[in-house]
């Protein structure tokens, strides 16, 4: 059974589609999503 792929892989999309389409993120402003993004992904390695 490989459940950490396939549960990295849907953290994956999340996060991706989150930070793409950030709706429910509408609190933190763009300036804060711009400048986090490319630090998770580098430390997350998406």
């Amino acid at each position: 059974m490989s459940l950490s792929p396939l549960t990295r892989s849907r953290v994956g999309r999340i996060a991706w589609s989150l930070f793409r389409h950030p709706v429910k993120s509408r609190e933190f402003p763009a300036k804060h999503e711009r400048l986090i993004t490319p630090d998770e992904l580098l430390r997350y390695g998406v």
